[in-house]
C-alpha cells in the first residue's frame, strides 16, 4: 500500500466539534444526560444501520462516502491508503472511528440545540440517528421538529416517515432503505413511550 493525500487542505470535519460525551439539552437550563446503555445502544445501532467500509464509495444518492456512513466534502481532510490488489482507496480503522466520532457529536449537538421539549432516551436515539443520516439541517427543516415542540410526539414520529426519498437523476425516488431506516425510527421513538 502506498498512502495518498485527499484532495483538499486542511479542515474541520464538517465544522463538526468533537466534544465528549452525549447529552442532550432539552430546554434551556435543562440537560437530559443519555446513559451508558442508551449511548452504546445508539452507536451499535447506528454503525448497523451505515455499515462500515473502510474503501471510498457511492452510497444510494451517489454521495462518497467512507467508514460508518461519513459522506466526503471538499472541507475533508484524509490520507487514503491505495491498496494495489483492490486499486481502492481506503482510510485506517481508527481513522473510521474518528470520523464517527466526529459525526455522532455533531448530531447530538443538532438534537440538543433544536429540541425544545423533554424526550426519554428513545426518543433521543431514534432523533439523533434521523439526523446522523441526513444531515445538516434536516431536523431543523423539519415538519418532525416542528409537531415535536409542539409536543405533538405522535405527529413527529410519523412525519420522520416522510425522509424517504433520494435523489437519482435530477428526481426524486422513495428509497426502500430509507423507507425502512425510518419505520425502524419511528418505533423506536414512538416505543419509548412519553417523555
Amino acid at each position: 500500500r502506498r498512502r495518498l493525500r485527499g484532495s483538499s487542505g486542511s479542515m474541520m470535519l464538517h465544522n463538526r466539534s468533537s466534544t465528549k460525551g452525549f447529552g442532550i439539552a432539552l430546554a434551556p437550563g435543562h440537560a437530559m444526560p443519555i446513559s451508558v446503555d442508551a449511548k452504546s445502544h445508539f452507536v451499535r445501532r447506528s454503525k448497523e444501520n451505515e455499515g462500515y467500509n473502510l474503501a471510498v464509495y457511492r452510497d444510494s444518492a451517489g454521495y462518497f462516502t467512507i467508514g460508518y456512513g461519513h459522506v466526503l466534502t471538499a472541507k475533508d481532510n484524509l490520507t487514503f491508503q491505495l491498496d494495489l490488489q483492490t486499486d481502492q482507496f481506503e482510510i485506517t480503522p481508527a481513522e473510521a472511528e474518528a470520523l464517527f466520532t466526529a459525526d455522532i457529536s455533531w448530531a447530538v449537538s443538532a438534537v440538543s440545540a433544536d429540541v425544545s421539549v423533554r424526550l426519554n432516551q428513545d426518543q433521543a436515539t431514534a432523533l439523533i440517528d434521523f439526523t446522523f443520516n441526513e444531515g445538516p439541517g434536516a431536523l431543523s427543516s423539519s415538519t418532525a421538529l416542528k409537531l415535536l415542540n409542539e409536543s405533538d410526539y405522535q405527529g413527529a414520529a410519523q412525519a420522520l416517515l416522510l425522509w424517504n426519498k433520494i435523489t437519482v437523476e435530477s428526481r426524486l425516488q422513495i428509497s426502500p432503505g430509507l423507507s425502512n431506516r425510518r419505520a425502524a425510527e419511528e418505533q423506536l421513538f414512538l416505543n419509548g413511550g412519553g417523555p
